[in-house]
């Protein structure tokens, strides 16, 4: 149960993280009713899931069953070797792709890239100018470009679309977690 809520608190502040970035470099949402909405329920949900944590985790622990499974059976392990090898296929694909075309991780990634150069999302208006149909630089959401972003901060030597294969990662532990398999 503590796995779980220091998983999901790491993963949900990674994503708070990311939004109050967001808002506090764009200066222009930051100051309308729309960013100062969006930056109120997101930390209000993020208290809300610690308070419903442990609230939970009290109700848990009134009926001393904090563990519903002793032992592994042969169906769990199956599907655990079966997420963990597409987990595993994943890190592996994601350490060697090669983006040989223009697509929405290439431009994650070049928005990334503007940012690390000290640019902002509101700029990036400019890069459309010559593609009147298309504004691919503001059709996505800014989000995952932020996670390139700090990815680039950290400097580990790993191909970003690692990303990718960690959030598949956090996802798989929290459906595991979620439907007590193990």
């Amino acid at each position: 149960m503590i796995f779980e809520f220091i998983l999901l608190t790491l993963y949900l502040g990674i994503i708070l993280y990311g939004k109050i970035f967001f808002l506090f470099s764009e200066t222009v949402y930051k100051a309308s009713l729309i960013g100062k909405l969006d930056l109120f329920t997101s930390i209000t949900l993020f208290l809300l899931a610690i308070v419903f944590f442990f609230k939970t985790r009290a109700k848990t622990l009134g009926n001393n069953a904090v563990f519903k499974r002793d032992r592994f059976d042969y169906k769990s392990i199956a599907i655990f070797i079966a997420i963990a090898s597409v987990i595993g296929f994943s890190f592996y694909l994601n350490f060697h792709k090669v983006v040989q075309e223009w697509d929405s991780v290439a431009l994650y990634d070049a928005r990334a890239k503007f940012l690390e150069s000290g640019g902002k999302f509101s700029e990036m208006t400019e890069f459309s100018k010559n593609d009147e149909i298309n504004y691919y630089y503001l059709m996505y959401p800014p989000l995952t470009s932020i996670a390139h972003y700090f990815w680039y901060q950290l400097d580990t030597g790993l191909p970003v679309s690692i990303i990718y294969s960690i959030n598949f990662l956090f996802f798989a532990l929290g459906l595991f977690l979620l439907i007590d398999i193990v």
